[in-house]
């Protein structure tokens, strides 16, 4: 069975809320933010936090933040940051 991944851009009607890239495929939705600074805040990762709590429990979230970094990790909070350079950038 082929999937179709399909990519959105996410923002609340009043711009509470907004997420640079979702991706979905099936059942897993990725969440990503870009960011144009090599540190990642607790503040970067808000509203992907936002959006897993509103999907229904049949989805697995995913959250990973692209930024100018020198590193790829995962944060306690189970956020990836990839640096653009492991991209290809």
């Amino acid at each position: 069975m082929a999937y179709c991944a399909k990519i959105y851009h996410f923002r609340t009607p009043k711009g509470n809320h907004e997420v640079d890239f979702v991706v979905t495929l099936g059942d897993v939705v990725l969440a990503i933010e870009v960011k144009l600074s090599h540190e990642v805040s607790d503040r970067d990762t808000v509203h992907m936090h936002w959006l897993a709590d509103m999907l229904s429990s049949d989805k697995i979230c995913v959250k990973a933040i692209v930024n100018t970094g020198a590193f790829a990790y995962c944060r306690p909070d189970g956020v990836f940051v990839i640096p653009f350079g492991l991209l290809g950038i």
